[in-house]
């Protein structure tokens, strides 16, 4: 997904204060369970995007939900997100922060969306293609099971997209014969 430019800069405003406290793994650990909740809870996206609701409503919504569950660092983060008026974009704030840490650590976050749930064995290989797409010293691996996708895959790292399912091939087919017609 991309990122807006302000979103960016706030992550990089939260790494920099996180790696100036030399915390940069224990905020990394909170900012992956705020993004997995923000990503989980629509209804808390609508709320940070509401424009009804007073940014002390948004704060207290935030702090209340992640108070003794995330770093100190973060929940400060939140007050100083809301003081500014940004919390509708704070899951765009989570997924730039979480792409700065894996460029610094050199990980690449690849999402893979199959028809059915893989082995592991059958993970590891995907870890390699992965790895011979874009070049990096270590791949987490997202797996999405999307049965609409009929079989195959469709693998997404960087700005890059392998789309090998079965519904993509049976739509190509579609266009290459339905012209002939």
């Amino acid at each position: 997904m991309p990122t807006t430019s302000v979103a960016t800069r706030y992550a990089k405003s939260l790494l920099h204060q996180a790696k100036a406290e030399n915390a940069l793994r224990d905020i990394h650990a909170s900012v992956s369970l705020c993004h997995q909740i923000l990503k989980t809870y629509g209804r808390l996206r609508e709320v940070l995007k509401s424009p009804i609701l007073h940014r002390a409503k948004k704060a207290t919504v935030l702090q209340a939900l992640f108070s003794g569950k995330v770093h100190a660092l973060v929940l400060k983060f939140f007050d100083f997100i809301s003081q500014r008026g940004r919390e509708a974009i704070l899951p765009e704030i989570m997924e730039a922060f979480l792409a700065q840490y894996d460029a610094i650590q050199g990980t690449r976050t690849a999402y893979l969306k199959t028809a059915f749930a893989l082995p592991q064995s059958m993970i590891a290989g995907f870890e390699k293609l992965t790895q011979a797409l874009c070049p990096c010293r270590a791949v987490t691996l997202v797996q999405d099971v999307n049965p609409r996708l009929l079989g195959g895959y469709i693998l997404q790292v960087a700005d890059k997209q392998l789309d090998q399912s079965l519904k993509q091939q049976l739509r190509v087919l579609q266009q290459h014969y339905g012209q002939d017609k």
